[in-house]
């Protein structure tokens, strides 16, 4: 069971926000940006090549997440392990007093990760939209990122589990 400090509450709270500007604002930005940008259409075997790259990036880009998620774990045990303090770096966005990065700090960086790889599906229907003029072809991103978020949307039990998956490797 983990103990929620005051610490491990804030970080949980700013991620749930980042995730809020991730998940939807960003994606709003974007579609602001195509109601003041008028594209005229141009149907071209190029953008048809660049459609169907960013289409199966965005699908399986965030595949690497766990991946980076599991990289990143076994950093933080080895730099508690080696030098019996975390890196600094690594608990830039976590303001505890001892200045340590903590197992509620990495979530919060790698959720970041996480939002960036998210934000990109949305990102490439942008730029399939700048470049070809089709909002319908812009628009076949967003049900991507959408699925992407949900999954990886920080919901107080995933939180705990990394939190518990983080702690029960360290190092006594």
């Amino acid at each position: 069971m983990i103990e929620w400090t005051d610490d491990v509450e804030k970080d949980y709270k700013r991620s749930t926000l980042l995730a809020l500007i991730f998940f939807i604002m960003g994606p709003l930005a974007y579609l602001i940006v195509t109601h003041f940008a008028h594209i005229e259409i141009t149907a071209n075997g190029q953008n048809d090549i660049l459609f169907y790259i960013l289409l199966i990036l965005a699908v399986i880009y965030p595949i690497a997440i766990p991946l980076i998620e599991n990289f990143q774990i076994k950093l933080y045990h080895k730099n508690i392990s080696e030098t019996n303090a975390p890196n600094l770096s690594m608990s830039v966005l976590s303001k505890t007093k001892s200045k340590q990065a903590t197992p509620s700090g990495l979530y919060l960086i790698l959720f970041i990760i996480k939002g960036s790889f998210i934000e990109s599906s949305f990102i490439f229907g942008l730029v399939v939209y700048l470049v070809s003029g089709d909002i319908t072809r812009m628009l076949y991103f967003y049900p991507i990122g959408i699925a992407w978020s949900l999954i990886h949307y920080p919901t107080k039990p995933r939180y705990e589990k990394f939190l518990e998956k983080v702690k029960a490797n360290e190092p006594v």
